[in-house]
């Protein structure tokens, strides 16, 4: 499966969310890979401070931004669209593309 957390705006859990997602996945029995796509590197700290304490992460973990992203994700497009397997579901959200603006109905906090 691949899976995809993303959204235009900061602060809404991505990083979060991604982390639980893997831990749980891991802790399931299921080989889990991570790609840390922020340039705060928040997820690939957490993995390496979770490596500390616990001994090891359960998943491995890798940072890719910008160019290095883009090109693995064109690769991971074309792997996924050659593989018929029934069993593999491919959620996708570019979180580099803007989502259009929600208009306001004027009915105040709606």
């Amino acid at each position: 499966m691949i899976l995809t957390v993303g959204n235009t705006k900061g602060g809404v859990g991505k990083t979060t969310l991604a982390l639980n997602i893997a831990i749980a996945r891991a802790l399931a029995g299921r080989d889990v890979l991570l790609v840390d796509g922020d340039e705060q590197g928040t997820a690939s700290l957490f993995t390496e401070l979770r490596v500390e304490q616990v001994g090891s992460a359960g998943y491995t973990a890798v940072n890719l931004q910008g160019a290095a992203l883009r090109t693995q994700e064109r690769r991971y497009e074309r792997s996924a669209a050659r593989d018929t397997r029934p069993r593999i579901a491919t959620l996708h959200h570019r979180a580099t593309q803007s989502l259009p603006q929600r208009r306001s109905s004027g009915q105040g906090g709606r």
